[in-house]
């Protein structure tokens, strides 16, 4: 064991070697630093590549000319080394189609080629954009699409960046496109109904809140001025009328959740065939 006059003669012995070979010193100083460098380097080089950012999810919305595109899902072709990204269309009025709509990519591995896009509407709800051509390794990719307004110069872009969530081998069929047309349509009617019951709630709610005001107002103290018993009648006429539009509103709203729930009824049976 070293005691500490030892330690102190060793550290007094280092400074005076220090001092009387300080080239020395300096270039072990800086092999040491260099190394150190070098494989920090190293590692950044030789360590697998990882996404600069996360891919789109499923359900993230684009908009392009007031119109909304659904992104779906992104697959890999590991035969054909193709990336093929899926997008939902949830309007019947929508115009998007491949007369209208260009796609374009690049890649995290290498940021100066440009891949162009095969745009296809595969049924009314889904759109395909495919990719060629497109390495294994591309890890993330940002896509640019483009709308071009009809018999106009006018245009509009949007962007996002996918990632395939799928490895395929071979092409989708026209049935795949169909069964996955459906299972959008059923998710989007899902969440409509949810959307439209969370309505009909507000307004019930909104009307038993009227119907409590009424009762509170009708029970007043008889003691009342004939001005102020007048100003309560209109104030409960209103009430009642609101009462009156509101049970319309719920009337409407369950219509529109009947309707839907047929619908999805309808794209079930669909699936199951």
């Amino acid at each position: 064991m070293i005691g500490g006059s030892q330690l102190k003669n060793l550290l007094i012995d280092f400074q005076n070697y220090i001092k009387n070979n300080r080239a020395t010193f300096y270039w072990i100083l800086i092999l040491v630093i260099g190394g150190i460098y070098f494989s920090l380097f190293a590692y950044s080089t030789l360590k697998p590549e990882t996404a600069t950012r996360d891919g789109a999810e499923n359900g993230e919305i684009v908009t392009l000319n007031s119109q909304d595109l659904t992104y779906l899902n992104s697959y890999y072709n590991e035969t054909l080394h193709e990336l093929e990204v899926h997008f939902g269309i949830n309007s019947i009025q929508s115009l998007f189609s491949e007369n209208n709509l260009e796609a374009k990519m690049i890649s995290q591995t290498d940021i100066s080629k440009e891949f162009a896009g095969v745009v296809k509407k595969q049924t009314p709800q889904i759109i395909t954009m495919k990719f060629s051509d497109v390495p294994a390794d591309y890890i993330i990719a940002k896509l640019t699409i483009k709308y071009q307004q009809p018999n106009s110069d006018e245009s509009q872009t949007a962007e996002l960046y996918v990632s395939h969530n799928e490895l395929i081998q071979n092409n989708f069929t026209g049935n795949d496109y169909k069964n996955i047309s459906v299972d959008f349509k059923s998710s989007f009617l899902v969440a409509e109904i949810e959307s439209l019951n969370t309505t009909l709630i507000e307004l019930e709610d909104h009307k038993t809140s009227l119907e409590q005001d009424i009762e509170t107002l009708e029970s007043e103290d008889d003691l009342l001025t004939e001005s102020e018993k007048e100003n309560i009648e209109s104030q409960i006429e209103t009430m009642e009328s609101q009462i009156e539009t509101t049970n319309e509103n719920i009337t409407e709203i369950e219509n529109e959740i009947g309707e839907r729930q047929e619908q999805k009824q309808e794209m079930e049976r669909i699936l199951l065939k």
